[in-house]
């Protein structure tokens, strides 16, 4: 199981809950998070945590949108667009 360390050491989240396997649409390309698992995180009150993550990637230059991302766009539009269907 991957662990991946956030802003504070005392916060883990374990990626294995947010891949996607082949079937799951995904919601953000760089980290390989579904939408299934994010809305999964959202209904347990553990979405923040998530999307925290990857607004850290991304102001960290860590994230490759224009590359891994069809659209070529960020995906963090796509978050706000699910937490408001949810």
């Amino acid at each position: 199981m991957n662990n991946i360390l956030l802003q504070n050491p005392k916060y883990f989240i374990s990626m294995s809950n947010c891949c996607t396997n082949n079937q799951d649409k995904l919601l953000c390309y760089c980290f390989n998070i579904s939408e299934r698992a994010y809305q999964q995180a959202l209904e347990q009150g553990e979405a923040q945590i998530i999307k925290d993550f990857v607004i850290w990637q991304t102001k960290h230059n860590h994230c490759r949108c224009e590359v891994l991302n069809p659209s070529k766009q960020c995906c963090l539009k796509d978050f706000k667009k699910l937490e408001a269907t949810s």
